[in-house]
């Protein structure tokens, strides 16, 4: 998955302070913006690529403490370290008990300097990433919850297909895949039917039955697992069951439909709309709304009644574990 680069936004009324830092920051390859008051801070962390703050303790109208608890409230996953005198011990406590991840004693060490700003940089990345997976999570669940209550409207044949379409819409959606399609194995167990698609150059109508063995998404139901693609070049496997140019990316997430020890088929996605590759957040989420579309496939065969997804208590069970 693409990311934004990471930049470090530098707060200091001291111009001398302010060019020093950004000097051997830059110098480390780090992307760094420069400011010296709290109202251009703030200002300039409203950009989503800022994550790290040096932040100058003696800012004046309003200090830095202040806008600490201002930064803190409008993004409350950036990593701040405090740049302070050594006799300012009060106000530094004082932060550090409103959140601050760090504190630097002026003047400033170069290693120092490095090691407190690679911590905050890690700091941030788990936990931006970890905000960004909950934000995605709870986005599956309403989606899912949606799904069921639109599955519930239907009858019959028209049941199992708006379960298959919509599993299919979701994960696009949610991973935000270019193309997504949701493909069940025939009844001799060699064979897989494309059911549902999305982002695919030609008609459902018009897409071939796929031999399991030639097919990337027969890849995980001979495996028996689900497969994270990064690079299929690197996969040779992978890569002599692609044909060539049928796909404009090379990563690829796709996750088994199964009952117990029996495949149904596999929801698979591809081509990342940012042009980045999938990851295992994606796989997971896959795999989260693959276990949705597994059971209910199977409760509608077993009971020789169209298939049902679960109601919303049970959704939230399921958001509630993947986030332990």
């Amino acid at each position: 998955m693409t990311r934004i680069r990471v930049r470090i936004l530098i707060v200091d009324n001291e111009r001398f302070f302010r060019d020093s830092i950004h000097e051997i920051l830059v110098g480390q390859g780090h992307d760094c913006v420069v400011v010296e008051d709290g109202g251009a801070a703030l200002e300039a962390a409203r950009d989503p690529a800022v994550g790290v703050v040096l932040l100058d303790i003696r800012l004046t109208e309003p200090d830095g403490v202040e806008v600490l608890q201002q930064l803190l409230q409008l993004r409350p996953e950036l990593r701040v370290v405090m740049l302070s005198a050594p006799t300012e011990q009060e106000p530094v406590i004082e932060a550090l008990r409103l959140g601050a991840s760090d504190y630097l004693a002026k003047p400033l060490h170069d290693e120092e300097l490095r090691l407190s700003v690679e911590r905050a940089l890690r700091g941030y990345q788990v936990e931006s990433g970890w905000q960004r997976l909950r934000q995605r999570l709870d986005r599956l669940v309403l989606r899912m919850t949606e799904l069921g209550a639109r599955v519930r409207c239907e009858a019959g044949p028209a049941r199992e297909a708006a379960l298959v379409e919509g599993a299919t819409t979701i994960a696009s959606e949610v991973l935000e895949a270019g193309r997504s399609s949701l493909l069940q194995l025939g009844e001799d167990g060699r064979t897989l039917r494309v059911s549902a698609a999305l982002g695919h150059p030609v008609k459902l109508s018009e897409l071939e039955t796929t031999s399991v063995g030639a097919s990337v998404a027969g890849l995980a139901i001979e495996r028996g697992e689900p497969l994270l693609v990064v690079d299929a070049d690197h996969e040779p496997d992978v890569a002599k069951r692609l044909s060539p140019g049928r796909y404009a990316s090379d990563s690829f997430a796709v996750a088994p439909l199964r009952c117990g020890e029996r495949s149904l088929g596999v929801l698979c996605v591809t081509e990342r709309i940012d042009g980045g590759v999938f990851g295992p957040e994606d796989l997971a989420l896959l795999q989260l709304l693959a276990m949705q579309v597994s059971e209910s496939l199977t409760a509608g065969t077993a009971s020789g009644r169209a298939p049902t997804v679960r109601d919303e208590s049970a959704s939230q069970r399921d958001s509630e574990l993947a986030r332990m």
